[in-house]
């Protein structure tokens, strides 16, 4: 049987690790070879309290984060998209063909664009490093 670590949630050394790995997106099965317990005694794990409220308390935790991250990325993003779509020069125009090139269904690309050439497409993606 595996021994407390000794910290205040209670959790044993092996659902400690099993945690983290659960937290760091693995499967139950994966958690539970890495961890050297069968997938059922995760299972069971998962239905006592401490270790469930651990479990949600560090999904919880990580989605804070993940929230935290997509704002400011998005905060970046949309900086960027500003810039290029306010400034006045050959590269910001190959910026919003790019953009509507890659945001727009193509039903709509000819209506807001000028017609694009077979070739355009192709040119822009190695504009912009995409091949």
């Amino acid at each position: 049987m595996s021994q407390s670590n000794g910290n205040s949630r209670n959790l044993t050394i092996r659902q400690e690790k099993a945690l983290a790995k659960l937290l760091q997106g693995r499967s139950i099965t994966a958690a539970a070879r890495k961890v050297g317990v069968r997938r059922e005694t995760i299972h069971h794990w998962m239905k006592q309290p401490a270790f469930r409220r651990e479990y949600h308390d560090g999904c919880k935790k990580l989605r804070h984060e993940i929230e935290s991250r997509l704002i400011v990325l998005a905060n970046k993003a949309t900086s960027v998209v500003e810039r290029a779509l306010d400034a006045d020069n050959t590269c910001a125009t190959s910026s919003r063909r790019f953009l509507r090139y890659q945001f727009l269904p193509s039903d709509r690309v000819t209506s807001v664009t000028a017609p694009v050439s077979r070739r355009e497409p192709f040119a822009l993606r190695r504009e912009f490093g995409m091949i």
